[in-house]
């Protein structure tokens, strides 16, 4: 005698059954940005077509490397925008990203990080501007727009230069007060948005700063930093050198001076304050906080 299986009977009066949200792929952040009113990054996002979608969640990362925590949500049928009011873009840049949250309370996987621009600059021999900046992190691009202006809310185009580069020098800047901003259009973005573009924190440099940097005898830049420093001397110093010590005292580096500029990498040392000194036999001739972040 052969058993058989009784076929199984389906319940014609079951509703549609949805997919899971947080198997599926989470939704891309399009673009982060900085608002040039309050220095706040801003989250822009695509809003996801979706019934079974309850809200986006937005993860920051945190001071370790990798790590990230959830900083706020906005609730689905919002226009997919989100403002980090604890962030400060002129202190550094920040990495985010973003996950869904279903209607069961479920997150998706997070998406791959976009990273804000952050912009230091330093006045450099023969009062000319330096800027440098970290590269912006989500999508690729080509060029990186920089605009200078006698004001925040007066900018134009100064000039455009390859996405691999990161710093540029103005060897004419304005008589008076100067703006700068570094920019990327978003081509993630639906070109009908009210952001579009990624732009960096404002800097600005008013006479007071370009005459403070002139009676100087160095700049130093980027600053704060991450890693590598550039240090210019504004002349030729024999028999001094150049110390970094610790906010406590404890000399950590110290190099002859031989040349008129030359490099640090402070990728070694923990976050926090530095005092970089320039020395003789007789002192300390200057000294610049430098701020590892």
């Amino acid at each position: 005698e052969v058993d058989t299986v009784k076929p199984l009977e389906l319940d014609a009066t079951a509703g549609p059954v949805s997919v899971n949200l947080a198997l599926q792929e989470p939704l891309p952040i399009c673009i982060v940005s900085v608002d040039p009113a309050t220095n706040n990054n801003i989250i822009v996002w695509e809003p996801l077509q979706s019934d079974v979608t309850s809200a986006y969640a937005i993860y920051k990362e945190t001071n370790i490397a990798d790590e990230y925590v959830s900083i706020g949500s906005v609730n689905y049928g919002s226009d997919g925008l989100f403002t980090d009011l604890n962030s400060n873009a002129s202190v550094q840049a920040s990495r985010y990203k973003l996950a869904l949250i279903d209607t069961c309370g479920i997150e998706s996987f997070l998406t791959p990080q976009h990273k804000t621009i952050h912009l230091t600059s330093n006045v450099g021999l023969n009062n000319t501007v330096n800027l440098i900046w970290s590269h912006y992190e989500g999508f690729f691009f080509g060029s990186y727009n920089i605009y200078r202006g006698d004001a925040a809310n007066n900018l134009a185009l100064l000039t455009t230069i390859a996405s691999n580069l990161n710093s540029y020098t103005d060897l004419n800047p304005l008589a008076g007060p100067t703006f700068y901003v570094i920019e990327v259009e978003g081509i993630s973005c639906e070109p009908t948005r009210e952001v579009v573009f990624s732009r960096s924190n404002v800097i600005a440099l008013s006479t007071e700063n370009i005459a403070e940097s002139i009676a100087s005898n160095m700049a130093v830049f980027p600053n704060p930093t991450s890693g590598m420093i550039s240090i210019n001397l504004f002349e030729q110093f024999s028999g001094k050198s150049i110390v970094l010590t610790s906010i406590t005292g404890e000399r950590l580096f110290e190099s002859n001076v031989n040349n008129t500029s030359f490099q640090l990498n402070m990728e070694e040392y923990a976050s926090g304050i530095y005092l970089l000194q320039l020395r003789d036999k007789n002192g300390v001739i200057e000294s610049k906080r430098i701020v590892k972040q």
